[in-house]
């Protein structure tokens, strides 16, 4: 190399499959947050839920 560090020319940016593959790893990690998301607010809308999660972690 030259000097150069081009992200496109590493070896990881090849192994993920070009900008393709990180659009996708983008795309699964925002679907993941979001369903995190709607976990959290279900367990605060819902007492009997939100007591449940509690009961299950301290047996």
């Amino acid at each position: 190399m030259d000097g150069s560090d081009n992200f496109t020319d590493s070896r990881l940016f090849k192994v993920l499959g070009g900008y393709v593959g990180l659009a996708g790893i983008a795309i699964a990690m925002i679907f993941v947050a979001f369903i995190i998301f709607i976990f959290i607010v279900r367990i605060i809308q819902y007492p009997h839920l939100r007591q449940q999660i509690i009961d299950h972690i301290t047996s």
